[in-house]
């Protein structure tokens, strides 16, 4: 993704004219609790766009008052966001 892109479905990625790149969680119906593809989109984010020379710091933060710590229900008993492992390209 580019800076200013929000063609993710959990995200927002934003880059602004100082290398700032905001990275909002996008599951507000859902106090942004991690789901799996929330875990893979974030992986994503992380392993390439966060890399890009335009960025100097990631600040992350969630669209909603009130955030959730946690996966799912859903991703909890799926187990696989536990089972997975993530390991550095």
């Amino acid at each position: 993704m580019t800076a200013g892109s929000t063609g993710w479905e959990t995200l927002d990625w934003r880059v602004d004219g100082d290398g700032v790149a905001t990275l909002t969680l996008n599951r507000p119906d859902q106090l942004n609790a991690f789901d799996l593809t929330m875990a893979g989109e974030l992986e994503q984010v992380f392993r390439e766009d966060a890399w890009s020379d335009d960025v100097r710091a990631v600040v992350v933060t969630g669209d909603i008052s009130s955030v959730s710590c946690r996966a799912s229900s859903r991703a909890r008993r799926s187990r696989s966001l536990t089972s997975r492992s993530i390991r550095p390209a």
